[in-house]
């Protein structure tokens, strides 16, 4: 018995020695596995890596310094550029530090991370555009926003105001004919908003709001190209010797004094063309508001005039009174002009002159182009004497932002516009269309149902 018992006892001490055994190289293993496990920090650090890289080709321009600060209440990585001007150093240092600390404030847990990197572009060899992006998670909550910096050799750069003022203009067209976006903007936020960033880049400038801004937050953020050649003459030197002149891309001078002529009645196959000779010897353009039951008697001038960047306008089918017709009368008369204008230009107007300025109720529900009338009036129709015509403008005193009501069915209005033209130039006026006018003068967004005539434009000036 004493034989057998011990056996057993030897058994049961070499099962016990097996496990033990087996549990110490279990807790080998393990030590090993974890001593090879990344840890949180490299983790960290590989997971900001990543998003630099997004970046790094946007920053050939300049040089890049990289920090990393791991904490288990909030994880900071920044790629930071190297600027040679101190003033835009200091600057873009100083916006570095400012997200860190305000990052630093709210962090709390280990999820918590600020990522920033940025973007460059040269836009000429001493003009350079940087943009700053940061993407952050605090609190559960996912955020990014963009900052931008211009600078040259000598600092920051100060961007005017005409070329400010210029991008604006450009930049707002080309939001609202966004598809993607430009039903979701406010037009009065984008009119009134001065929270917007504006980026030299190497073909244009970018002009940036946040989402929220002028849109719903859902929109995100929105940002207009604008292009350098719709800008150029506004450009610093150093960009705007690199912007070759486009003829095709006609070109507002903002710092001028606008004006619109506009001719009614036509076309006319004779006055209409001396009107546009004048015109084009002094790379000038007009606004010509068309009959469209006498658009057949000269489709080769309206044509021509559009060619020269006139505007074309309607002015009725019948030169009817819109004020007093019926509904179903102001849509044949509209309907019946579109189609000839379809017939003649391959498109429909935007803009319609009520004939003899009246506008009723009647015509601003059933119309969908802008009512445009005017602010003044030579009478040409009335006197069809040149010298008339001719001081009934130059006794009008600023001519700034006015509209000028003429007809293009007269030889005594034809002789006038060969003297207005040249003397408008040599008082320092830019002969403009009226989308023109409303646009780099009025800085306004035409909308349908309002008649724009001399009351507006004189509140407005």
């Amino acid at each position: 018995m004493n034989k057998i018992l011990f056996w057993e006892m030897s058994d049961i001490n070499a099962r016990f020695l097996k496990i033990l055994s087996g549990l110490c190289a279990a807790v080998i293993v393990l030590s090993s596995l974890s001593a090879c496990a990344p840890k949180p920090e490299s983790v960290f650090k590989a997971e900001a890596d990543q998003w630099f890289s997004d970046y790094e080709g946007a920053q050939a321009a300049l040089k890049s310094e990289k920090i990393y600060e791991y904490n288990e209440k909030g994880s900071v990585a920044v790629s930071k550029p190297k600027v040679s001007a101190v003033d835009a150093d200091t600057a873009i240092s100083e916006y570095y530090d400012t997200l860190k600390n305000e990052f630093r404030l709210r962090a709390q847990t280990e999820q918590d991370k600020l990522l920033v990197s940025y973007k460059s572009y040269k836009a000429s060899d001493d003009i350079t555009g940087v943009e700053i992006l940061y993407s952050q998670m605090l609190g559960g909550v996912q955020s990014s926003a963009v900052r931008t910096f211009n600078f040259d050799k000598n600092g920051l750069l100060q961007i005017d105001d005409v070329l400010q003022r210029l991008t604006m203009i450009n930049a707002k067209e080309i939001l609202l004919a966004n598809e993607q976006y430009g039903t979701a903007i406010d037009k009065e936020k984008l009119n009134e908003s001065r929270d917007y960033q504006l980026l030299f880049t190497e073909s244009g400038i970018s002009v940036i709001y946040a989402g929220g801004t002028v849109a719903p937050e859902s929109a995100g953020e929105l940002r207009a190209d604008v292009p350098y050649v719709r800008v150029r003459y506004a450009l610093p030197e150093s960009i705007k010797q690199n912007v070759p002149e486009d003829n095709s891309v006609r070109t507002v001078d903002i710092t001028k004094k606008l004006v619109a002529l506009t001719f009614d009645d036509g076309p006319n196959r004779k006055y209409t063309n001396e009107i546009l000779d004048t015109l084009e010897a002094y790379d000038s353009v007009a606004t010509f508001f068309e009959v469209g039951n006498v658009i057949p008697n000269a489709p080769e001038a309206m044509k021509r005039a559009a060619e020269l960047g006139c505007e074309i306008g309607s002015h009725s089918y019948t030169h009817k009174n819109l004020q007093t017709a019926s509904v179903e009368r102001i849509k044949e008369e509209i309907e019946k002009t579109d189609a000839k204008f379809e017939e003649v230009l391959g498109c429909k107007p935007t803009m319609l002159r009520p004939p003899y300025g009246a506008v009723g109720s009647k015509l601003r529900e059933n119309c969908d182009e802008y009512l445009i009338g005017w602010s003044v009036d030579t009478e040409d129709w009335k006197y069809r004497d040149k010298d008339k015509v001719v001081a009934s403008v130059k006794n009008e005193g600023d001519l700034d932002g006015d509209v000028i009501l003429m007809h293009s069915l007269y030889e005594s209005t034809a002789d006038a516009v060969k003297e207005l033209v040249p003397w408008l130039i040599e008082n320092g006026y830019q002969l403009v269309t009226v989308s023109e006018l409303m646009k780099y003068r009025y800085e306004t967004e035409l909308e349908t149902g309002k008649y724009y005539s001399g009351s507006w434009f004189d509140s407005n000036k």
